[in-house]
């Protein structure tokens, strides 16, 4: 199952941090990132801008709102996420409970909701991080079509939404 840990901190005291402990706070990340790698969870990361960076966009009644800024004021801003592929929620709460912006700010763990882009094609291959295997078109002649049907016939499996004969 696929999370999103995404890292909720105040970058106000963040920034007002010295150098050192900011460094010192920024390779935590690294080796965070780094642990996540070597598991094999991670799917993708990144730190996100300061919100007063943001543009937001509505559309109210058919007409476009462009907006700089933040949406809200608020002292805790998303910062950034991870996206890790995990079998548990118990395994994404753990991952989340050892990220450094934990310490200092909070994570929020969300699922994926399952309606990301299209798959790649070749089964669990892909699913592991191999290569996907191209098909080839499987479109038969009519004579290879017809070959098909009668061979399934007489296996008795379904055929055009046909049910398999009762067994006696």
């Amino acid at each position: 199952m696929e999370y999103l840990l995404l890292i909720h901190s105040d970058d106000n005291a963040f920034e007002a941090l010295p150098e050192a402990v900011r460094n010192e706070a920024l390779a935590a990340y690294g080796a965070y990132t780094e642990a996540l790698a070597q598991a094999g969870v991670l799917k993708g990361a990144n730190r996100l801008r300061r919100a007063q960076a943001a543009t937001v966009v509505r559309v109210r009644d058919g007409q476009t709102q462009v907006q700089d800024g933040p949406f809200i004021d608020t002292k805790e801003e998303l910062g950034g996420y991870y996206h890790i592929d995990v079998p548990s929620l118990d395994q994404a709460l753990h991952w989340a409970a050892r990220c450094p912006g934990a310490s200092h700010g909070a994570i929020e763990v969300r699922r994926g909701g399952g309606v990301a882009g299209p798959r790649p094609r070749g089964g669990g291959a892909a699913r592991r991080g191999a290569a996907p295997q191209l098909r080839q078109d499987r479109r038969l002649s009519g004579r290879a079509h017809a070959r098909r049907g009668r061979r399934r016939r007489r296996a008795g499996r379904c055929v055009r939404g046909r049910a398999p004969p009762m067994a006696a």
